[in-house]
């Protein structure tokens, strides 16, 4: 995901520099380029990304970030009065990054310096045109995009704190766009599936990004609108996702569809008949973050297209109404916004109201055992051995294996004897006291599995039980949601 994000900042830095003259900047283009270079290698080589990865980070942090930072840096000395402190900041920014803005800046505020500072004529015409830009849509208040990603934040926060935010079946439980769910009726999950995120990196730079951009596109349209804009694009951006991946079944989470709703609508406002003034500076930045957001989508199959692609249009669909309609009555927009919020809140609700369906109770011979299984459980009995497994999603399942022990081994003996086997193998885990009933140990914890051993005794009958279960990944969620019920439910006949 870096590595994208350096690609689309070298194809933006390029952009500018190629519209430049000078021999700096073409050594500029060259090591932009360069950078560019290295990160694409990166996204399409897997075998390549460990060695593309410093040489394009730096890159990106030497000759992209750095000279931004600089330049607001330099801006807020200018502002303050300190126009030296603003040339030889702005100096450093130019060099890292010659771009012509850079250079005009640059020269302007030691000209200044050399000619009086603070008590030269332009100053106050100088720092009021930095106050102006301090107080312009790229610094004002976003109310509706801070409230998703305040949302979104929370809903991250619910996830760390149930269990791995980027293991599937943790997100399956906390409403993923997942098909054969939606499919079964679980329809809530195409707008639950907005506000979650796998992992810390696929949070901030959506985050990031709906920040950004709604601090340019909601100033401009109005907050109800953002609100239509964000959670429509959204939404529709994951009925295209369920379109694309139907056969495949992808778990798919992320507010990137509503991210490239506001990039969608911010182009078709910088487009809009009778222009815009910031056309020339943002509409390149629009288009490269566009192409370079689909292409990667193709090259990288992490990436969801669908969402992408069905936000963006969604979003240019919204900017050319509201850009075509201006006066769109408000009591319209703010009704479409409110049941939009409404449909949010119900799918949440719903969400948390879901849970497993056990709808069966697994009995197996006159003298065994019974407990509860989840509807569509496969069951296989074998002499004193039992085996239960059901699909959680594709190509994740859970197993259980039962075997009743009867003295002259005690259970507490067996039990010794088969974690003391696999622990002749596997690494060894640890010790706990899981039920009242129950004792289990941790014996194997693979990359993608992790194997749980649980004793069962009834005293008064001297029998014992069993029960070894196979994980899809070590997460706290699918012990409460799934192994715990099945512990809990076990009964000696």
């Amino acid at each position: 995901m870096l590595l994208w994000l350096y690609v689309i900042s070298a194809s933006f830095s390029a952009v500018t520099l190629i519209r430049q003259k000078g021999a700096a900047d073409s050594r500029a283009l060259v090591t932009v380029l360069l950078v560019g270079a290295a990160a694409t290698v990166g996204v399409v080589a897997p075998a390549a990304r460990p060695f593309a990865f410093w040489p394009a980070t730096l890159g990106f942090v030497v000759f992209m970030l750095a000279p931004g930072l600089l330049v607001r840096l330099g801006r807020r000395l200018a502002g303050g009065g300190s126009f030296g402190g603003a040339g030889r900041t702005l100096r450093v920014a130019s060099v890292l990054f010659p771009a012509a803005g850079f250079r005009a800046e640059r020269d302007l505020y030691i000209a200044l310096r050399d000619n009086g500072g603070v008590r030269h004529p332009a100053a106050a015409e100088v720092r009021a045109r930095i106050a102006a830009l301090s107080d312009g849509p790229m610094l004002r208040t976003a109310p509706a995009t801070l409230a998703l990603i305040v949302v979104i934040l929370l809903a991250y926060g619910l996830l760390a704190t149930a269990g791995d935010s980027e293991n599937l079946i943790t997100l399956l439980e906390f409403g993923a766009n997942y098909a054969p769910l939606v499919l079964a009726g679980e329809w809530y999950r195409l707008m639950t599936a907005i506000f979650l995120h796998g992992g810390l990196l696929h949070l901030t730079v959506n985050v990031l990004s709906l920040w950004i951009l709604g601090k340019w596109v909601e100033p401009e349209i109005g907050s109800a609108r953002t609100l239509v804009v964000l959670l429509l694009s959204g939404l529709i951006g994951n009925v295209a996702s369920l379109a694309l991946y139907r056969e495949t079944a992808v778990v798919a989470v992320g507010a990137s569809g509503a991210g490239m709703g506001l990039l969608g609508c911010l182009a078709m406002l910088l487009l809009r008949p009778g222009g815009h003034p910031l056309r020339s500076r943002r509409l390149p930045a629009v288009l490269v973050i566009t192409g370079a957001s689909l292409f990667m989508g193709l090259v990288i199959h992490q990436i969801d297209n669908g969402a992408h692609l069905g936000g963006l249009l969604t979003g240019a669909a919204l900017g050319i109404l509201f850009t075509r309609l201006p006066r769109l009555p408000d009591l319209l927009v703010r009704a479409a916004a409110t049941v939009l919020v409404l449909l949010a809140v119900w799918s949440i609700v719903l969400v948390g109201l879901s849970s497993p369906v056990w709808q069966q109770r697994a009995e197996f011979g006159t003298n065994s055992f019974t407990l509860h299984c989840p509807a569509g459980a496969v069951k296989s009995v074998s002499g004193n051995s039992f085996e239960l497994s059901w699909r959680l999603v594709d190509d994740l399942f859970i197993e259980l294996s039962i075997e009743l022990v009867d003295p002259p081994e005690s259970p507490a003996e067996r039990f010794d004897r088969m974690t003391g086997e696999l622990q002749g193998v596997l690494p060894p885990g640890k010790e706990r006291l899981s039920f009242p009933r129950a004792c289990t140990r941790v014996v194997a914890e693979g990359e993608t599995s992790r194997t749980e051993i649980y004793l069962i005794e009834d005293a008064p009958g001297g029998r014992g039980a069993l029960l070894s279960f196979v994980l899809p990944g070590d997460d706290p969620i699918i012990r409460e949601r799934w192994v715990e019920p099945v512990i809990s439910s076990f009964r000696f006949r």
